[in-house]
């Protein structure tokens, strides 16, 4: 199945954030839009010989050709994309993005081709005690199945109201955990870090199981710590929520620098600030995604 040229149109113009999609999607400058697609692991070039509407539109075709003419899907690129340009991280400005405006508009362009936006945000992903394998359905993405070597899986649920904390344990970020606490408090979330349990003889089993159950995770990149990398690596896995914050830009990994990061300085009014963009950011979460899951 393939979009129709109107809806090409369309689709274009919500990736650039240009009229009439300007403050419902975020506006993307022109040295930005080949950033957008390369971010999604698709490898274009800006042509600089063309306007940036027409460059937008040339990929959008191009992708959509890759559509399976027998199939009643888009094309897997183009799904990509949908989910790339709903990233709820690039909504985090409220006055100039709407992303439940940007969901609605999709969503309803999405239905004339009897699709729903639900089906692309929310791809299956099975975690499985079976052999690691992956199963192609009819009409559907691969879903993948994780068979953990290191971790044992536990029989429990998501808790949609748990955000769990990934950061450095020494005392001096006692008070930024405490400020992570009351953001969650706020957004009426609980709030946990791995020293608060004790399950389990192994702690990165308590770890695996706090980030398995946990509906967010919040990161504090600061300090480079390398058990945090480590296990925001396990979050992006589970497929988990992460909200990364860090007291330096320079603290965040290459790898990680596409995501929106969460600054702050540790001291009173830093910490307030980082507080407030915390409980905009989980309640972001919580209404437009964790709803969903219970």
């Amino acid at each position: 199945m393939k979009l129709n040229d109107r809806d090409i149109v369309i689709l274009s113009s919500m990736i650039r954030g240009d009229k009439p999609h300007n403050k419902i999607f975020p506006y993307r400058k022109t040295e930005k839009l080949a950033v957008f697609f390369q971010n999604l692991g698709l490898n274009y070039t800006y042509d600089s010989s063309i306007q940036r509407i027409q460059w937008v539109e040339s990929v959008i075709r191009d992708l959509n050709e890759r559509a399976d003419p027998a199939s009643a899907d888009l094309s897997a690129e183009l799904k990509i994309v949908i989910r790339g340009v709903l990233n709820p991280n690039d909504f985090t400005n409220l006055q100039y993005t709407n992303l439940t405006k940007a969901k609605k508009l999709i969503d309803q362009m999405l239905r004339e081709y009897k699709l729903t936006l639900n089906a692309i945000l929310n791809p299956e992903m099975e975690i499985t005690r079976n052999p690691p394998k992956q199963i192609i359905k009819k009409n559907e993405e691969p879903s993948l199945r994780i068979t953990p070597l290191v971790f044992t899986i536990p029989a429990k649920k998501i808790n949609t109201n748990l955000v769990s904390v990934m950061m450095p344990l020494s005392k001096e970020f006692q008070d930024v955990f405490n400020t992570i606490r009351e953001a969650c408090k706020e957004a009426q979330m609980d709030c946990q870090r791995a020293n608060d349990i004790w399950q389990n003889s192994i702690i990165i089993q308590d770890i695996f199981e706090l980030i398995l159950t946990s509906g967010i995770v919040v990161a504090d990149f600061s300090k480079r710590n390398p058990n945090v990398f480590y296990e925001v690596g396990i979050a992006h896995t589970l497929g988990r929520h992460v909200i990364p914050i860090a007291q330096s830009i320079d603290d965040v990994p290459f790898d990680l620098h596409h995501h929106r990061v969460l600054l702050y300085h540790d001291n009173i009014e830093g910490r307030l600030e980082l507080q407030n963009a915390l409980h905009t950011r989980i309640i972001t979460i919580k209404e437009e995604f964790l709803t969903e899951r219970k």
